[in-house]
């Protein structure tokens, strides 16, 4: 593109499913500002988005470095990637200023946010010092009276904004790259008053408490040692589409604020959500042991700067990967530095028509000895949750390869996902597993250095029963 580069701007909105935003054809109009956005002619609808896998490090590791799962090799924690492969790197390299703005502990780990010239570690900021305090901070989380970090974020990239450039805006002669991860939609699912009774027909506070306790101790729940009912699970996505509508009302005030600052036409923005949720779908809750559609397919809205539009198109019905975003930005700010890595940016993905996607998960361990320590009975969590998955999507096929089994459906026939048709297609099924095999066959980036989470991390990730 002619000019200066643009500033860019990426937000990541944690556990986002596509389906929950009308956009996608959602009911409920839980995003009128996305709406509103997806309107405009310098905009551009992925239709076909897919993370990479189903969860916050290794689909942010994706993201920052435009490599599959498999290839960056991110898991769970202590495991590493030099900074120098991450987008922040490539931008700063480029002559951009950087800033991220983190509300998850996790993004803080394994080099994916250390090349940021700034980093706001926005959970970890203006926390009590003491039990009592960091207490009723959880109170007013738990009463919808604090939220998950977006209004926390925002003021701090305002602040940030003001003394770079402390002229006018139009002085500014330097690009920025700002990255925000924003939590509402993740659980716990708690959208700030009045909006934490946008949809819900039943007791507010009692869910939460019932929320709280199975989230936090997630472990009894997959070990059959506590449950949900229907009714509270209808009331777990009801408060999960108020922290949509909440947050689409801060992205509101976000673009205000770019406007004003005249920083928003001149702005790359790209909107995505970095793995869905799932709530009962095969028995599951929150984001792990599966890579089904409701993990996988996830929104993604991109304005292009200048009032232009590089595909010429408001809606793409191209697959496209979390990996994409990459060499999008680095193509759009001049930062396109020879790599021996072969990334594809969104617009080369669009005018291909492009229809495969990979996608791999791996359980953390991490997580499962949090499991283990938060149960009575002597349940085996290897033998039930223990996995590792990888998939395929070739258009509405989609090849699913665990240890010890091989799955293949047909998204667009009766059953979809819930349909297994391998014993009928065992040729298709055997050209899928040979592009999936290929795939798989990459060596990974990252290495194990065994590092621990500092304190506020571990407090946060213990908090949200990660860990």
């Amino acid at each position: 593109m002619a000019g200066s580069p643009p500033n860019v701007v990426l937000l990541s909105l944690d556990s986002l499913r596509a389906d929950h935003l009308p956009t996608y054809g959602y009911t409920r109009n839980t995003a009128p500002t996305l709406s509103d956005l997806a309107d405009r002619t310098d905009v551009t609808v992925f239709e076909n988005a897919f993370a990479t896998t189903a969860w916050t490090l290794p689909s942010h590791s994706s993201m920052f470095t435009g490599l599959p799962t498999v290839q960056h090799g991110v898991y769970d924690q202590g495991l590493r990637i030099d900074p120098e492969y991450t987008l922040a790197a490539k931008l700063s390299m480029a002559g951009y200023d950087t800033a991220a703005f983190l509300n998850n502990g996790w993004l803080t780990n394994a080099g994916v946010t250390d090349a940021f010239n700034h980093r706001f570690d926005i959970f970890d900021m203006e926390e009590p010092s003491s039990t009592i305090g960091r207490n009723i901070n959880r109170l007013k989380e738990l009463f919808s009276m604090q939220d998950s970090g977006v209004s926390k974020s925002i003021q701090r990239f305002d602040d940030w904004v003001e003394s770079t450039m402390p002229a006018s805006a139009g002085d500014r002669d330097t690009p920025f790259f700002a990255f925000f991860h924003l939590m509402e939609p993740h659980y716990i699912y708690n959208a700030m008053r009045p909006y934490h009774k946008q949809y819900i027909d039943q007791s507010v506070i009692r869910l939460l408490m019932k929320q709280r306790e199975i989230y936090t101790e997630r472990g009894r729940y997959f070990a059959g040692e506590t449950s949900i009912s229907d009714r509270q699970m209808e009331g777990l996505v009801d408060l999960y589409d108020s922290e949509i509508k909440y947050l689409d009302t801060k992205l509101a005030e976000l673009f205000d604020l770019l406007m004003r600052r005249n920083l928003f036409d001149n702005s790359l923005i790209i909107i995505v959500g970095d793995h869905g949720e799932l709530f009962g779908e095969r028995d599951l809750i929150g984001h792990h042991f599966s890579l089904s559609e409701e993990l996988l397919h996830v929104p993604m809205f991109v304005k292009w700067p200048e009032g232009t539009n590089a595909l010429g198109a408001n809606r793409s019905s191209a697959f496209v990967s979390l990996t994409d975003v990459f060499k999008t930005v680095t193509n759009m700010s001049n930062s396109n530095i020879p790599s021996k890595y072969n990334r594809s940016s969104l617009e080369e993905q669009h005018m291909q028509d492009n229809r495969r996607v990979f996608a791999h998960y791996q359980t953390p361990d991490s997580m499962l000895d949090s499991f283990r320590k938060q149960i009575d009975n002597q349940f085996d969590f290897d033998d039930e949750y223990d996995t590792s998955i990888s998939v395929v999507r070739d258009g509405s096929e989609k090849l699913v390869l665990t240890s010890d089994d091989v799955r293949y459906y047909d998204l667009d026939s009766d059953g979809g996902e819930t349909n297994d048709q391998s014993g009928t297609h065992a040729n298709r099924v055997n050209e899928l597993r040979s592009a999936l095999n290929d795939h798989l066959a990459a060596d990974a980036l990252a290495v194990d250095t065994g590092d621990e989470f500092s304190d506020g991390v571990q407090e946060q990730l213990e908090s949200l029963g990660y860990i």
